[in-house]
């Protein structure tokens, strides 16, 4: 079984302000407010969590936009390259797909498009 493929840090970042966040866990790794993957939660003290975020797989980052905001996010591929489309589960299109951007890989396709819902979902006031 292949390593699972983590979002990146901007994508991290940006789906915390959106409401994401996971249960702490020491099976998650982190980010440190510079961008780098720090230990599991068990190395750290309750004093340093507001300064780490937590690094989703995109299958997980994916789940949770698919699942709380109802906004999909699928990746297609053609003789360009890898390519993504967002629907809402009731079958309606939000991003056409368009023929001018694709991508060497499937992960790079699916953080793009993952990006792209994250920016479409409305930030929760605190």
């Amino acid at each position: 079984m292949a390593a699972p493929e983590y979002a990146k840090f901007t994508t991290a970042k940006l789906a915390k302000e959106k409401g994401f966040e996971p249960p702490v866990s020491s099976n998650y790794l982190y980010w440190d407010v510079l961008g780098r993957y720090i230990r599991p939660y068990e190395w750290y003290t309750v004093m340093q969590l507001p300064h780490i975020l937590h690094a989703p797989t995109q299958a997980e980052l994916q789940k949770w936009i698919r699942e709380t905001h109802e906004i999909h996010v699928e990746i297609y591929s053609n003789a360009s390259g890898w390519g993504w489309i967002l629907t809402k589960l009731n079958g309606t299109t939000i991003k056409e797909i368009t023929d001018d951007l694709f991508f060497e890989t499937y992960e790079q396709a699916l953080e793009m498009g993952m990006v792209k819902a994250l920016q479409k979902i409305k930030t929760p006031k605190k």
